[in-house]
């Protein structure tokens, strides 16, 4: 997760959401389904000491980049 955290801070965005040991996708909001509560996350395919997600879950992360929020 680590490489997907630097790569969404690297872009801009303040999370990060490591899904199914590989993918990444970077956003400014999450939460949208609660927190998961089903079987085990499967480790990174980079570092296995760390857990990326599993089919359909993400690990979020904070980047440590924040974005103001927009008003309409």
């Amino acid at each position: 997760w680590s490489v997907c955290a630097s790569a969404c801070a690297t872009a801009g965005y303040m999370y990060a959401g490591c899904q199914f040991q590989h993918q990444c996708f970077c956003g400014n909001s999450y939460d949208n389904y609660g927190p998961y509560l089903g079987p085990s996350l499967l480790a990174c395919s980079g570092n296995s000491a760390q857990q990326c997600g599993n089919a359909y879950i993400n690990t979020v992360l904070a980047t440590g980049v924040y974005v103001a929020p927009t008003t309409a």
